[in-house]
């Protein structure tokens, strides 16, 4: 029993690490999209995009791109969100 304790134990420990480890590479993702998106005028950025569209069917190629990015944005925020609850 006291060795299926100790096991258990460890196994809870290297988890929290790969869980603080992936919590800071996220960090690091966000940290420089935050300042991509600073950079390049935040969401004035996307809507230059789609003003740059040169017909219809660019200009729906270019929205799909935005919103896939978007999307990856937001799941990578409720990817943090979720890790870090695990720490609590």
């Amino acid at each position: 029993e006291n060795e299926k304790t100790k096991k258990q134990i460890a196994d809870l420990k290297k988890e929290i690490k790969e869980t603080e480890a992936r919590i800071e590479k996220r960090n690091e993702i966000l940290k420089k999209r935050v300042r991509s998106l600073q950079e390049n005028g935040g969401s004035q950025g996307y809507i230059d995009v789609l003003l740059g569209a040169t017909s219809f069917g660019d200009f729906i190629s270019r929205a799909t791109a935005v919103s896939s990015i978007v999307d990856a944005d937001k799941d990578l925020i409720k990817q943090q969100e979720q890790d870090k609850a695990k720490l609590e």
